[in-house]
């Protein structure tokens, strides 16, 4: 599960990269609410992800689902692709 800390880095990432975006402390705790449930290594992906793709700023739901995606492209490699949801089952 991410630490506070782990998601403070990844926002710190994105903000760099969207200076306009201003995040207050209560949208920030709004963050970490969504994300804490996220694997470091697949948020960190995710967020990677992100900054190449993205042209706005993300919203927790999309975080979230680069998240989600970055770990099934994982399963995918190990398993083979269209085998991650027999890992899973």
């Amino acid at each position: 599960m991410a630490t506070k800390q782990i998601v403070m880095q990844q926002m710190q990432r994105l903000s760099r990269h969207h200076p306009q975006y201003k995040l207050t402390p209560e949208m920030l705790d709004d963050y970490f609410s969504v994300l804490d449930i996220c694997l470091p290594e697949y948020l960190e992906m995710g967020v990677q992800n992100l900054l190449a793709t993205s042209k706005y700023f993300p919203k927790p739901a999309e975080i979230l689902q680069a998240h989600e995606t970055a770990m099934l492209q994982a399963l995918e490699m190990r398993a083979g692709i269209g085998n991650a949801n027999r890992v899973m089952a």
